[in-house]
C-alpha cells in the first residue's frame, strides 16, 4: 500500500504527468502543457449493472492546441511494481468504462437542455512498470487469444498496452523526460546490478540534485537506502559515496565475524574426528554435538 500511495502521489504532479505523456505521444516535445491538465475523478462508475465499478490510479484531462484548434484527451496512468498477467483486460475495462461514462454524461446533459454534444474524448492509458526486469506479461489482446485462423484477426480488435518499461529504455529515451523522471526511471533500469548502478550515478551530473520525492520513491521501490534530510534536494553522488564508506566498514566487521565463524567450524570438525578415533559412532557424535548426521558423515568421509 505504501508503494501504491507514493507512486500515485508522484505522478499526480502535473509536470511529471505531462512529461511522461509527452515522451510517449510526442517524442518528448512539450505539446501537453502541465498548467492545462485537469484532475479527474478516478472512480469509473457505470449505471449499467452488468459492469463492475473500477478505480484508476491517476486520471486527468489534457487540453491540446494544434493548427489553431483545441482538442481534449483523457489520460490515465496505472502503476505496476509486479507483472499482472491480466493487465490487458484491466486496461480494456478501464478505457471502456471511461468511454461509457462520457456517453452517460452527454446523455444527461442533452436531456437537461444543455449544449448538444455528440462526440466523446479519446482515452489513453499508460502502464508504468517499476522494475529493472523485462515485462514478461502479455502486451496485447492477440497474444492472449487462441486464434488458429489468421484470417479472423481482421474481425478482432487488438487492444495493446502502452507500457513504460525502464528495461528497454535507452539513454536517448531517458533524455526526453524531465529531470525527476530521468533520474527515477534511469536508476530503476540500472538497479539490478549494484556496480552498474553506482557507475551510472557517479558518471551523471543530474544526480547531484535529486528531488526529495524522487529519493523517497526510490527508497521504497529499489531499497536505495538514501538518507532523507530536510531540504528540497539531495546529492545522490555524495549519498552513494557515503553508502560505499558504510559498506566498507560493515565489510570489515563481517570479515572479523566470518573469521570467527570459520574458526568455530574448524574446531567442530576436529572434535568430530577426535571422538571418532576414540570409538564414538557417527550417530553418537551427531547426538552429543546436536549436529545433522549427514554433516558428521561428510566430515568423516
Amino acid at each position: 500500500m505504501k508503494k501504491d500511495i507514493l507512486e500515485r502521489k508522484y505522478f499526480r504532479d502535473n509536470k511529471r504527468f505531462a512529461s511522461i505523456f509527452n515522451y510517449v505521444l510526442h517524442n518528448g516535445k512539450p505539446v501537453i502543457e502541465e498548467d492545462k491538465l485537469v484532475e479527474l475523478d478516478t472512480n469509473l462508475i457505470s449505471t449499467n449493472p452488468i459492469l463492475t465499478n473500477r478505480e484508476r490510479d491517476i486520471f486527468k484531462k489534457a487540453v491540446i492546441k494544434s493548427d489553431g484548434k483545441q482538442s481534449y484527451l483523457l489520460l490515465g496512468i496505472e502503476n505496476q511494481t509486479r507483472v499482472d498477467k491480466n493487465m490487458v483486460f484491466r486496461n480494456m475495462l478501464y478505457d471502456a468504462l471511461s468511454y461509457i461514462q462520457q456517453t452517460q454524461n452527454i446523455e444527461n446533459n442533452n436531456k437537461n437542455g444543455k449544449i448538444k454534444v455528440n462526440r466523446i474524448n479519446p482515452v489513453i492509458t499508460l502502464v508504468i512498470y517499476y522494475s529493472h526486469k523485462k515485462w514478461n506479461g502479455k502486451r496485447d489482446l492477440y497474444s492472449m487469444l487462441e486464434i488458429k485462423d489468421e484470417n479472423l484477426k481482421k474481425y478482432i480488435s487488438n487492444y495493446k498496452l502502452n507500457l513504460i518499461e525502464p528495461y528497454s529504455m535507452t539513454e536517448d529515451d531517458l533524455s526526453k523526460l524531465d529531470r525527476d523522471l530521468r533520474i527515477l526511471l534511469g536508476m530503476i533500469k540500472n538497479s539490478g546490478d549494484v556496480e552498474k548502478l553506482e557507475k551510472y550515478v557517479l558518471n551523471n551530473e543530474i544526480f547531484k540534485h535529486v528531488g526529495i520525492e524522487t529519493a523517497v520513491l526510490l527508497n521504497e521501490i529499489i531499497n536505495a537506502g538514501l538518507k532523507i534530510e530536510e531540504g528540497d534536494e539531495i546529492n545522490m553522488c555524495k549519498a552513494i559515496e557515503d553508502l560505499k564508506a558504510q559498506g566498507r566498514a560493515e565489510g570489515r566487521n563481517e570479515g572479523i565475524a566470518e573469521g570467527e565463524a570459520r574458526g568455530k567450524a574448524e574446531a567442530t570438525r576436529t572434535y568430530i574426528k577426535t571422538m571418532k578415533n576414540n570409538g564414538a559412532t557417527e550417530e553418537m557424535i551427531a547426538k552429543l554435538l546436536s549436529l545433522d548426521i549427514n554433516y558428521v558423515k561428510k566430515v568423516l568421509a
